[in-house]
């Protein structure tokens, strides 16, 4: 997904497109243990307004996918829509590199999205993911029960990739 940001109109460009499935499905197998799997085209949508700096975005991508219950092994149905917002500034030099989540760079004028969409789909699942437990101690997806000894301390983690990069930028602050 390549834009021309000289010709942005004046009231902005709305985006509504999809991610290349089996491209991001190759991304995320090129991983080791991962157990995330696509299971149709992630849909983007965006809106893009030109600014004096260059142009700001914001909007929604989302995505269905099948992940492993942590506890029964079985692949499960799920979805996730991650809210993006973002400025785009043209790259100050070749070889220039920020790690800013927050900043995407245009090369010549030309702006592409495809990359940054989906590293904030991929940062924003749960590489292993648990689901919460009923009342009665059984896994909300497959109703197994979990059976802990008393020597377990059990952690569950909710957070995304992006989640927790963020609590270690917090805690370096």
């Amino acid at each position: 997904m390549r834009i021309r940001l000289s010709t942005l109109p004046k009231e902005g460009l709305q985006i509504k497109e999809h991610l290349n499935q089996e491209q991001i499905n190759s991304r995320m197998s090129s991983s080791s243990h991962n157990d995330v799997r696509f299971t149709s085209s992630p849909l983007i949508d965006l809106h893009l307004q030109t600014r004096t700096f260059g142009a700001e975005g914001n909007g929604t991508i989302t995505a269905q996918f099948e992940q492993e219950c942590s506890r029964c092994q079985e692949y499960r149905a799920r979805e996730l829509k991650v809210t993006c917002s973002f400025l785009v500034q043209e790259r100050p030099s070749p070889d220039a590199v920020e790690e800013d989540l927050h900043l995407v760079y245009s090369d010549d004028d030309q702006l592409s999205l495809t990359e940054f969409c989906e590293e904030n789909l991929i940062l924003n699942t749960e590489p292993f993911w648990s689901p919460p437990l009923n009342r009665d101690g059984a896994c909300s997806e497959c109703k197994l029960c979990p059976q802990w000894t008393s020597e377990e301390n059990v952690q569950v983690s909710t957070q995304g990739l992006k989640g927790l990069l963020d609590s270690a930028l917090a805690k370096k602050n």
